[in-house]
């Protein structure tokens, strides 16, 4: 399949989804946005699918077809070291089950503190407010151990400037 042919799955609408949605939308890539409405203010032409993406049957129904899933999804904030692994879990297997590869936006709170530019090679520092959220980077990439042909790109800062088939 010709690489601007392949479809690009964007799970989640909130603002780092759109951004991304709209990204590829910008590239012409073949883009379909998922939440649990089915409505988002998308750029025309991005696809819009309803399906809750911690059900692997619905995500894996929202990847089918995907070369890339992108990971934007996010429980309620007050939520997320109860809700964010199984959410983690049944993304990792819907990109899995479509064989695509797998990009997990990430946030800065694993990071803690840092001084100076932010990349992918820091430690994790998380400060005792946000240690909640170390389990989901499991030595050092959260997708890493379950699939072995899910690729794991950890972008809290650069998913915008990096290529996604790369």
């Amino acid at each position: 399949m010709d690489e601007r042919e392949s479809l690009h799955v964007v799970l989640g609408t909130v603002p780092r989804g759109l951004a991304v949605a709209r990204h590829l939308a910008a590239r012409r890539e073949r883009v379909r946005a998922v939440n649990r409405s089915g409505r988002a203010d998308v750029t025309a032409g991005v696809e819009v699918l309803a399906a809750d993406v911690a059900d692997v049957a619905e995500v894996t129904r929202a990847c089918d077809g995907a070369a890339v899933v992108y990971h934007c999804a996010n429980p309620p904030y007050a939520k997320w070291p109860e809700l964010h692994p199984p959410l983690m879990e049944s993304i990792i297997d819907g990109a899995a089950a479509a064989k695509a590869k797998l990009v997990f936006g990430d946030n800065l709170y694993a990071y803690g503190p840092v001084v100076g530019p932010l990349t992918e090679e820091l430690p994790s520092r998380a400060s005792m407010r946000t240690q909640g959220f170390l389990p989901l980077r499991r030595d050092g990439c959260p997708l890493s151990s379950r699939q072995p042909h899910v690729g794991c790109r950890l972008c809290p800062r650069r998913i915008l400037d990096s290529d996604p088939n790369g």
